[in-house]
C-alpha cells in the first residue's frame, strides 16, 4: 500500500528527512571536532 497518496504522511516524511539532514549536519560537525581536537578550539565550545 503506497503511503505517498496521503499528503499528511508525505509531509511527515519530508519533515523527518529534514530533521535527519539537520542531525546529520550536526553529527558531521561534531564528528569532525572529535577527530580534530586541535581545531575544535576554532569553533569555540562544542555542544
Amino acid at each position: 500500500m503506497p503511503d505517498t497518496d496521503d499528503p499528511l504522511i508525505c509531509l511527515c516524511r519530508r519533515v523527518r528527512e529534514s530533521e535527519i539532514l539537520a542531525a546529520a549536519a550536526r553529527g558531521c560537525r561534531t564528528l569532525a571536532e572529535a577527530q580534530a581536537p586541535g581545531r575544535a578550539g576554532l569553533t569555540g565550545t562544542s555542544h
